[in-house]
């Protein structure tokens, strides 16, 4: 419609009729300001709504983090209660095993979320590195039951997450 009124005013103009033609030019710039203050409502309620969606993917990625710390946490403490021989150092290294595919859901949506937002990249890189460093070294001590380093590489672990949870 913008478009036609935009013709008119071209034909109105070739007649030499600046009038006719003054009156056309105004309806296509009112009807484009009205589409413009359109566009602009639409965009504003995309971008809410986007915002919202983020606030609840980082909601969901913190909790994760804690949940992830936490069984950390509880790991560290059953290691700290076992010696090589106990049977529930397989157990244990089994749960470590299990975190190591929790963290890897993890990564994968802060990596995401790292993209949308560069300022955290550089930090959300470094501590996922961080970890996945430690978790294979977690999983060398273990094949040798090296109690003492298992221990100190899942401390590392734990405060790599909880890093990322308090960015």
């Amino acid at each position: 419609e913008t478009q036609k009124l935009m013709q008119k005013s071209l034909q109105k103009l070739r007649q030499q009729n600046s009038s006719g033609a003054s009156q056309k030019q105004q309806k296509a710039s009112e009807k484009m300001k009205q589409m413009s203050k359109q566009m602009r409502k639409q965009m504003s309620k995309m971008s809410q709504e986007s915002l919202q969606l983020n606030y609840k993917r980082v909601r969901q990625i913190l909790e994760n983090l804690i949940h992830f710390s936490q069984e950390q946490e509880d790991l560290i403490k059953k290691f700290d209660n076992i010696n090589n021989y106990n049977p529930q150092f397989v157990k244990n290294a089994q749960k470590q095993t299990q975190l190591r595919v929790e963290t890897e859901m993890i990564e994968d949506s802060l990596q995401a979320l790292s993209q949308k937002v560069m300022q955290i990249e550089s930090t959300v890189n470094r501590e996922i590195e961080d970890i996945n460093y430690y978790m294979d070294k977690v999983r060398e001590y273990i094949s040798g039951r090296q109690i003492g380093k298992i221990r100190s590489s899942q401390q590392y672990i734990m405060t790599a997450a909880n890093n990322l949870a308090v960015m």
